[in-house]
């Protein structure tokens, strides 16, 4: 009778064992999209490129971290010079499931800036987003990397 009870139990899919199973699949997975990433940027390099930009440009920035990791601030939105920095947050989950509306608009016309908290997750994304058409470019080493040389919010 328990180990009927043990089969039910793990039969059943509750949304919680299915974020782990995606966790887990994802972790997995990074190896294998790191060694293909094509465009990574240092937290120097990022800080130059993000503060070359012009009043009239839009930046677009992907934070693909999930809730527990938002604690370590967000981006500023906009640039030294002015320029609007548009802020999207997918989670890397809902990344993995290819829920991507909100980016659709900037496929064509924009770089998407990846970060996450450690750069792990973003580079999946990174990776994920370029082989769907889009031009990315991933924050080697996220938000941990880049605190000490610019301001986050």
């Amino acid at each position: 009778a328990a180990s009927r009870e043990l089969k039910m139990l793990l039969a059943r899919k509750t949304n919680l064992g299915e974020r782990m199973s995606k966790r887990l699949i994802f972790a997995s997975s990074v190896r294998n999209f790191t060694n293909d990433l094509k465009y990574s940027v240092s937290n120097h390099e990022f800080k130059e490129l993000v503060n070359s930009f012009e009043p009239d440009q839009e930046i677009v920035f992907l934070d693909v971290r999930e809730d527990e990791d938002l604690a370590d601030g967000y981006l500023p939105s906009v640039n030294d010079l002015g320029a609007t920095v548009k802020n999207i947050r997918l989670p890397i989950l809902d990344l993995i499931e290819l829920q991507l509306q909100p980016l659709e608009k900037y496929k064509d016309t924009h770089q998407i800036y990846c970060y996450c908290r450690s750069g792990n997750k973003s580079v999946a994304a990174t990776r994920l987003l370029s082989l769907h058409g889009y031009n990315t470019v991933n924050l080697h080493g996220g938000l941990r990397n880049l605190a000490p040389i610019m301001d986050l919010c």
